[in-house]
């Protein structure tokens, strides 16, 4: 072998000696997902303080004294406001939602994008808005699919409850329907309802608090209007949906608060 060649090998060789090692960087770590606030409703329905089932084979009783059973029951809570103990409130856009208990997961929303904060009443509507009964076709809770909207009324029912009954002066067995909309002047049967937690509520981001409702349903037949199914077992319009309407202001109540 000459030594040229051999001169080459060995700079060759040096060079490859002093080669720098090439430094690889460790992937940069990925952002941390931002951290949003958010609340949960949940309701449960009752019965005579019995848990609502529906079409239980076994009947309840109303506080007029008729027998009956529940076979639908729903109703749309709208427009939430959050009311802080300085007077403050935060309203939640696009609040709607419709609450059927014959469906396990319609009972139950989280809202998103909420304000931080410490909260101590609750405000919202058993019904829908004047706006939004006059705006045509929509989607989601409001969607005419859901089977509460009249398009001979051209305005969303607000509360529905169904099933069979009977009393003493019609001892068969047969169907009443309680159904209640209108939302303007005299046949107005949006209702507000305000509720003061038992504890404070505090959202903040990363958390998902919970407010826990029970829905009275036999506060539907009583205070301040008791009802009888033998009078109202087909009701849709006029004195009738007024009386109802009053009544179930007070058939929400709050059960608790998890923070």
């Amino acid at each position: 072998m000459n030594k040229l060649f051999l001169y080459i090998i060995f700079i060759f060789a040096a060079l490859s000696a002093c080669k720098k090692d090439t430094i690889v960087s460790p992937p940069a770590p990925e952002p941390e997902p931002e951290k949003k606030t958010s609340l949960k409703l949940s309701f449960k329905a009752f019965m005579n303080s019995e848990d609502l089932v529906i079409n239980r084979a076994r009947l309840y009783t109303n506080f007029y004294g008729d027998s009956l059973n529940v076979g639908m029951f729903k109703y749309y809570v709208s427009n939430v406001v959050l009311k802080k103990a300085g007077g403050s409130s935060d309203s939640i856009r696009e609040s709607y939602y419709l609450v059927d208990h014959q469906s396990s997961d319609k009972t139950s929303f989280t809202i998103e994008n909420l304000p931080e904060g410490d909260y101590t009443k609750i405000e919202f509507l058993v019904g829908v808005d004047s706006a939004r009964n006059v705006s045509g076709a929509q989607t989601g809770a409001l969607d005419p699919g859901n089977l509460m909207f009249w398009d001979w009324n051209q305005g969303y029912v607000f509360f529905k409850l169904e099933g069979s009954y009977k009393s003493i002066a019609h001892p068969v067995m047969g169907d009443y329907a309680l159904h209640v909309g209108g939302f303007s002047g005299p046949t107005n049967y949006i209702r507000k309802i305000s509720l003061s937690f038992p504890s404070t509520l505090s959202i903040v981001k990363g958390k998902t608090p919970a407010i826990y409702f029970n829905t009275i349903a036999d506060e539907v037949f009583k205070t301040p209007n008791v009802i009888d199914l033998d009078s109202y077992y087909s009701t849709t319009s006029g004195k009738f949906c007024g009386a109802i309407a009053d009544n179930y202001v007070d058939m929400i109540k709050i059960d608790r608060i998890e923070n």
